[in-house]
């Protein structure tokens, strides 16, 4: 289908959407569709399996759209959410755009993440989570399950759910309140991901200054994501003497658009103990009477029985010097040797 037409797809869903939106049977009766309404909420979850439409929506003001239709139903009460398969559809909808999102598109999961939380879409897939019951839990819950799976592993998602936060006091509310509706499987996986909001704690790698302290959020590695400092100079004070030495990124390469990542893997290790290694390698000319091309260098990638990490996050690094070269079946092997 050519771009043009997925356009005009798009303008003819969103304006049908707040048409509902302003219609008094959406917002004070049940919260159901019409056979137009029906047609153009389900339309988005096929379309969604492709990147075209994905990179589109997210361009346009789809899923502000269905933020604002879901904001309507909430009337007098927090929890006047819609019926239980426009419910089902907006599950389908987030969960099958993220997963195109970070698959086809490529997108790596932190702004995949961000785009949706922007759009405010997260907050109103909490509540649409409590229509999840005995009848169509065949079809929703893996939906919400597999959703639920891919936004526990984004980096600082479980930050935007501490008390506070919208996300966070609309997950509490669902919890706490008197809703009939929520399914004893869903709360509990709900109440699991507070726990955690709870517990996380982010501090400074430097310092030590927690985000809470501070009143601010941290900000973090734009290589790996991970470590988080509370200002620039704390990022530039902790670079050399310890985060350099490990900072690679944590995001699984795909094999299409990175073949070589074990090759660039190795190459950061080495970039980051250079020094050390060609010590120890001049130190076995001597003692060998070989060459340094004659050598090769083992190193541990993965932590050994007896260890707790593996031995290229110790400081000073682990590795071994062997003094001839050989060549050896890998695929059996538990780590790696290079």
């Amino acid at each position: 289908m050519p771009e043009a037409e997925i356009k005009r797809w798009l303008e003819f869903v969103i304006d049908e959407i707040k048409d509902i939106t302003d219609k008094p049977e959406w917002i004070e009766e049940r919260g159901t569709l019409d056979l137009v309404g029906n047609y153009a909420l389900w339309s988005c979850d096929s379309m969604f399996l492709h990147q075209v439409p994905v990179n589109l929506a997210f361009e346009s003001q789809l899923f502000q759209a269905f933020t604002l239709l879901l904001i309507a139903r909430k009337g007098r009460t927090t929890n006047a959410v819609p019926s239980d398969h426009v419910c089902n559809f907006i599950i389908s909808m987030v969960s099958c755009a993220f997963h195109t999102g970070t698959t086809t598109l490529s997108w790596s999961k932190k702004p995949a993440f961000r785009k949706l939380h922007k759009t405010g879409i997260l907050e109103q897939v909490l509540r649409c989570s409590t229509r999840v019951t005995a009848r169509d839990k065949r079809t929703t819950e893996p939906t919400l399950e597999k959703l639920l799976d891919e936004l526990q592993s984004c980096p600082h998602f479980h930050m935007h759910l501490k008390t506070g936060t919208p996300c966070g006091d609309t997950l509490r509310a669902i919890l706490e309140g008197p809703d009939e509706h929520l399914d004893i499987i869903v709360s509990n996986r709900l109440s699991a991901i507070v726990k955690i909001a709870d517990l996380t704690i982010d501090v400074c790698y430097n310092c030590g200054a927690s985000a809470d302290s501070l009143q601010c959020l941290l900000q973090e590695c734009s290589c790996c994501e991970k470590a988080l400092y509370c200002s620039r100079m704390c990022q530039k004070a902790d670079w050399r003497p310890h985060h350099k030495k490990i900072c690679v990124s944590i995001e699984a390469p795909s094999a299409i658009r990175e073949a070589n990542a074990v090759e660039r893997l190795v190459n950061n290790y080495f970039n980051a103990h250079r020094d050390t290694i060609l010590i120890q390698m001049k130190e076995a000319c001597i003692t060998e009477s070989v060459t340094a091309n004659e050598m090769v260098v083992e190193v541990d990638f993965v932590a050994r029985e007896d260890e707790s990490i593996p031995g290229i996050l110790h400081d000073p690094p682990l590795f071994k010097i062997a003094s001839r070269q050989a060549y050896i079946d890998g695929t059996e092997r538990p780590r790696f040797l290079i």
